[in-house]
């Protein structure tokens, strides 16, 4: 009787584990794979700024398609506004997350256009996303 609750205690604790992590942890995976991929968004937007270099054409396809990813991503997370006050993920806020890809959109539109005329308010607003997404610190290492 032991070995056969031992086996049956075995699978549940199996069956929860690849529950774990197929519906939290491979989720949070993406979130921060599409966190990443914003924040050095706005990292290239700063550097090209700053220089001669322009964004080519996939790069340009892949940045409209940032926001929706980035908001795509939470989505896939259940409990997501639950385990990001508990802060054990690192998760932003919710609403963080949407602002910022608010704001994604709004420098989206800016890299699309042909201008390359860059303003102040554009690198602000690439700082705003940076510091929303949690990467303050990438970012004003980048600007010293």
């Amino acid at each position: 009787m032991e070995i056969l609750l031992t086996i049956v205690a075995g699978v549940i604790v199996f069956f929860l584990g690849q529950m774990l992590q197929q519906f939290i942890l491979e989720p949070i995976k993406e979130f921060r794979k599409q966190r990443a991929d914003a924040i050095y968004y706005v990292v290239r937007f700063r550097d090209l700024t700053d220089s001669s270099l322009v964004w080519d054409a996939d790069e340009k396809n892949y940045v409209k398609q940032m926001r929706a990813a980035l908001i795509y991503s939470i989505e896939l997370i259940p409990y997501y506004s639950l385990l990001s006050s508990l802060k054990i993920f690192g998760l932003p806020d919710r609403s963080k997350v949407h602002r910022a890809a608010e704001k994604i959109g709004m420098l989206a539109n800016i890299v699309n256009t042909k201008s390359g005329a860059v303003i102040p308010r554009d690198l602000i607003l690439a700082e705003e996303i940076g510091e929303l997404l949690g990467a303050k610190a990438a970012l004003t290492s980048q600007s010293q």
